[in-house]
């Protein structure tokens, strides 16, 4: 029997793509918007999120999780569609809401395990009783594709009136011929952008379904914002060291922006440490073996599945001494400039490396810094004022983050609502260089 996704119409994502020309194709159409060079025209839009981040914030704190899912979501989204999330009611979120709840249920390991050993009952009349397993996994294969095809057409319908601004999926029709178009590359185009989205959308959604749980979309990014929110809390003389650089480079008057991230080397060496610290994927995005090898004496056989272990390279001992202490200051050199170690394995090896590692890591960098100049993070209190202590415990799957731990969020200007952080961003300036 096929897996389970491939049933229920996920056979097009590019995680599932062997390698080969489809592969290939994939590859090339999110190397275009996220290559190191192109991820600089996101820049203005990464920060006016992450600022409406800081609002969703202010507003809601005991959402916190829901604030950096919607954050991440939206970064990708834009990029992909152009598509803007407008909030609580959002029409393509709300469309989806039911896909996230069939296909979960559909896949539940229980249905699976029994479809595994019964797979007959794939092929039973739907009138007969437990047909209704069928009838799930056929409903499940009617949203997915609604996911797969409704944003790309949304896209196709704006093109011809320009009101589609630059986006992965928009940037490749427009280089294709009107008259001859290729079909293939329509399809890879709409396949990339559908395994985008749907991991993004799903971000957005799976709190209400699963709230422990965050897809792998956009998995990064608030993985590694929750991450760096609960070194905060446990590290207050890291949060104050970072705090003050920000301060003594921008002041009061406005809020960090990419043109100031060079000249903050103590907020990039937090970045660096808390990708180290705990990473989003501790084992790594399994590789396979393309011909026999052998390895320190070990023979692997061909098509061997291989699982870099992320966890051990980033708590090696001899690397970073004390690796389970949370030590921004070693990727500080002699002379207060950075090192040369920018934890690159964090995003993978080889082919399969992350495709959106720039783009990642310059949301993760807008989101941290914004909030860092906005807000201080601090323990959860008691009614007697005194500090909840607690052991942080990790989501055990994919990615791993902090399950909900107490703090408190407070703004370092006192009294600040939405109408006075509304003005520090405007006040703020976007241009980049």
């Amino acid at each position: 029997m096929a897996p389970i996704t491939a049933l229920i119409g996920l056979g097009f994502s590019t995680a599932r793509t062997p390698y080969g020309p489809r592969w290939r194709l994939h590859r090339q159409l999110f190397n275009q918007v996220m290559h190191a060079g192109a991820v600089g025209r996101y820049r203005p839009m990464q920060l006016s999120k992450a600022r409406r981040l800081l609002l969703d914030l202010l507003e809601t704190p005991d959402r916190y999780d829901r604030c950096l899912r919607k954050y991440s979501a939206s970064v990708v989204l834009s990029i992909t569609y152009d598509w803007e999330v407008s909030g609580k009611n959002d029409p393509l979120i709300n469309r989806l809401t039911s896909t996230a709840v069939r296909v979960f249920e559909t896949i539940a390991p229980k249905k699976t395990l029994i479809l595994s050993v019964f797979p007959f009952l794939l092929h039973m009349p739907k009138w007969m009783p437990g047909s209704s397993l069928r009838r799930n996994v056929e409903m499940s294969r009617v949203y997915v594709a609604k996911m797969r095809d409704e944003p790309f057409e949304y896209v196709v319908r704006n093109l011809a009136g320009e009101k589609i601004g630059q986006s992965m999926v928009s940037d490749s029709l427009r280089k294709l011929d009107k008259d001859n178009a290729d079909s293939e590359m329509l399809l890879a185009t709409k396949d990339a952008a559908a395994t985008a989205f749907g991991g993004a959308s799903l971000h957005i959604i799976l709190c209400v379904t699963y709230p422990d749980a965050i897809p792998v979309g956009s998995a990064t990014t608030t993985s590694t914002l929750l991450v760096f929110i609960l070194a905060m809390v446990l590290h207050p003389r890291v949060q104050a060291k970072a705090q003050q650089e920000i301060d003594a480079l921008v002041g009061s008057e406005r809020l960090p922006n990419f043109a100031d991230r060079s000249f903050l080397p103590y907020v990039e060496a937090v970045l660096r440490e808390t990708l180290r610290w705990h990473p989003a994927a501790p084992s790594g995005v399994p590789h396979a073996t393309l011909n026999d090898d052998i390895y320190r004496g070990y023979f692997i056989p061909k098509g061997v599945s291989i699982v870099p272990n992320v966890w051990a390279m980033a708590h090696n001992e001899n690397k970073y001494p004390n690796a389970s202490d949370f030590i921004p200051e070693r990727f500080i050199d002699g002379s207060g400039g950075l090192t040369s170690d920018t934890v690159d394995f964090v995003w993978g090896f080889g082919r399969r490396a992350c495709s959106g590692r720039h783009l990642g890591e310059a949301s993760v960098w807008a989101g941290m810094s914004s909030m860092l100049a906005t807000f201080t993070f601090l323990p959860a209190q008691t009614p007697d004022g005194e500090d909840v202590a607690f052991k942080p415990k990790w989501f055990e799957g994919l990615p791993s983050h902090p399950l909900p731990f107490p703090f408190r969020m407070i703004p370092r200007v006192q009294g600040m609502n939405a109408e006075t952080l509304t003005q520090l961003i405007q006040s703020s300036t976007v241009d980049e260089n």
